[in-house]
């Protein structure tokens, strides 16, 4: 499952997960699936690199990166100016969980009278999966419809991978795409479509 972003333990701090969603923003320009949502996420990642311009100078930003390294988010190699960072495994998990925490799903201008649902069947085995992506689906904008269905009005696959691939949860999940759901009065007045 992908590291708690959040945690109080990790101790992260503000311009280390800036650094880190920096690392990690080519991740969140591969989901942008479409123009706008590309240029939002690319005026993200130049925000965070202005908020750390704005930082003194390098002390700031080595202390920072120093940091990530002796926490086993990022390698080093090289020194000093030459020095160049790649993320671990541990860094990509927090990484990904922060862009998990700031996943959102497309709104188009117009509905196309299709319904895309998200069906799991996640053992109690993987509770700790199971309630993390219930928590995500309904917090970037799914409907539960019933228990372990959720509905959404517009193409979201991609979004939905990523948290798949995010809780390692593919083998339990169905997406569907379809054209009715009976009784869809409720869902269209909640989605305002």
């Amino acid at each position: 499952m992908a590291y708690n972003f959040y945690n109080k333990k990790a101790n992260t701090g503000k311009l280390q997960k800036k650094l880190l969603v920096i690392l990690i923003g080519g991740v969140a320009l591969g989901l942008s699936g479409s123009p706008i949502r590309y240029y939002k996420t690319l005026f993200a990642i130049r925000d965070a690199l202005k908020e750390i311009d704005n930082q003194p100078k390098d002390m700031s930003i080595m202390r920072s990166l120093q940091a990530l390294e002796t926490r086993g988010y990022v390698n080093r190699r090289g020194t000093g100016k030459d020095a160049t960072y790649k993320l671990t495994k541990k860094g990509k998990n927090v990484a990904q969980q922060a862009a998990v925490n700031n996943l959102t799903l497309p709104k188009e201008k117009s509905w196309n009278g299709k319904w895309h649902i998200v069906m799991s069947d996640i053992p109690e085995s993987h509770k700790k999966i199971r309630d993390a992506l219930r928590y995500n689906l309904r917090k970037v904008g799914f409907k539960e419809i019933q228990k372990s269905v959720w509905v959404y009005p517009y193409a979201c696959k991609k979004e939905v991978d990523f948290l798949l691939e995010c809780y390692r949860a593919n083998e339990f999940i169905q997406y569907l795409v379809v054209d009715s759901i009976s009784n869809d009065k409720n869902l269209k007045k909640y989605f305002v479509i």
